[in-house]
């Protein structure tokens, strides 16, 4: 366990939230993504309790920095779902709630990264979070539909090198909630394997991590196909069909890392801003951006740069 998390690890254990009610229900979803020593894992019903202690206490990722991220992501979780959830504001501010506890936890590990990659690597690597409001004075969800978008950059002599997007709509749920279907056709134009929903568990005695569930995901895709052929604006959702998703924490570091058909791929950090930059319309910009929300970049590997832009709004960013 990193001894800098360790309160907030003892308080997922102790009052079975963040990723208690997914792991409960569906306790061979994480088991299958573990890289764990066989003896821990191998074949048998752990109860899900334990396996959620392996995660907290034990190097469950393929490469051991990426699990430093991968912890400092569940701590973030926590802090959110326990300080923020509980005060019930809207989904535009607990997302903002959710990326500065992001940003708050990597600053944390960054001297333990640091000190990890010398001695993997023979030479210091950094983890870093950046992160812009491109809302353009609160007019979210303008193009796409989205609240957060995450850029994600893994550079480490040992790993493939990754520079992916994904973006993400907010959506409060306690037992149900509903989604509108006008909204959703505007996510799954925007690159549907590179879009989701982000789920924040509003239910206090659950306070699950906050869940990515993909709109192709069966259930959720009948209920959506059901809701078009009536000609119905909304449907329901419930929170047993969001636990069929992921945490974030876990969704960033397996699936987004490890397949290659999930997230949009790009090969340089101009092109990566590029697919969030302004609209043009016959050459002239329309003062819109493609993306309305918030932006957070995340690198395992290299220390981000960000120099503000004279005369104009946002930044040069560049990776060091």
């Amino acid at each position: 366990m990193i001894e800098i998390f360790k309160d907030d690890f003892h308080t997922i254990l102790r009052q079975e939230i963040g990723y208690h009610s997914w792991v409960k229900k569906s306790p061979y979803e994480l088991r299958r993504l573990l890289y764990v020593d066989e003896l821990k894992i191998h074949h048998c019903e752990i109860p899900h309790k334990h396996l959620i202690r392996n995660v907290l206490n034990d190097i469950v990722c393929p490469n051991e920095m990426i699990d430093i991220f991968f912890k400092a992501m569940i701590r973030a979780e926590t802090r959110f779902s326990t300080r923020f959830v509980p005060q019930k504001s809207h989904e535009e501010r607990l997302t903002g709630n959710l990326v500065s506890e992001m940003g708050g936890a990597l600053e944390l590990v960054k001297p333990i990264f640091r000190e990890k990659s010398l001695q993997i690597y023979g030479q210091e690597k950094e983890v870093d979070f950046f992160y812009m409001d491109l809302s353009r004075g609160g007019k979210l969800e303008k193009k796409t539909g989205a609240d957060l978008a995450l850029g994600i950059i893994v550079d480490l002599p040992d790993f493939p090198p990754i520079m992916k997007t994904f973006i993400f709509q907010a959506k409060k749920i306690n037992q149900s909630t509903q989604i509108d279907v006008n909204q959703l056709n505007t996510l799954k134009k925007f690159q549907p394997q590179s879009s989701a929903y982000l789920f924040y568990d509003m239910g206090l005695n659950s306070l699950s991590s906050p869940m990515v569930l993909q709109p192709t995901n069966y259930d959720f895709n009948k209920k959506y196909e059901e809701a078009t052929n009536n000609d119905n604006a909304t449907f329901n959702i419930q929170f047993e069909n969001v636990m069929n998703g992921m945490p974030l924490s876990a969704f960033l570091c397996f699936p987004l890392l490890e397949n290659d058909g999930l997230g949009s791929k790009h090969t340089k950090i101009e092109y990566l801003l590029d697919n969030f930059d302004m609209v043009f319309e016959d050459g002239i910009s329309t003062g819109e951006r493609t993306f309305s929300g918030l932006l957070g970049l995340i690198s395992i590997g290299r220390k981000i740069n960000y120099i503000p832009i004279q005369n104009n709004e946002g930044y040069n960013i560049q990776l060091e």
